[in-house]
């Protein structure tokens, strides 16, 4: 499995096995529901559920299958998290898959 910090992505390919992607909030999930809110390159939305570990709890993980990541090009991500009774989005992000 390759562990992804999409702060300091260098290459990532088209149909790579299984990966972690790790993006800092910079707030305190634990207790939260998280995902990424993903764009392909073609322009169509999916989702990718989180995980929040206890020893990170600012960081969002996403496991990420092989199969989800099959389009070459560049690819558009923003957190999202559900804490208590608000709804909050991180930064927006890219990374690129060739």
């Amino acid at each position: 499995m390759i562990v992804v910090d999409v702060s300091r992505i260098s290459r990532l390919h088209s149909g790579d096995y299984g990966f972690l992607l790790i993006v800092e909030t910079g707030i305190d999930l634990r207790g939260s529901s998280v995902k990424l809110l993903v764009r392909r390159p073609d322009g169509s939305k999916t989702e990718w559920n989180g995980i929040v570990l206890d020893k990170k709890p600012t960081q969002l993980r996403c496991y990420v299958s092989s199969v989800e990541v099959l389009q070459k090009g560049i690819w558009h991500y923003q957190s999202y998290v559900e804490k208590e009774n608000e709804v909050l989005f991180g930064k927006r992000g890219v990374f690129k898959v060739f």
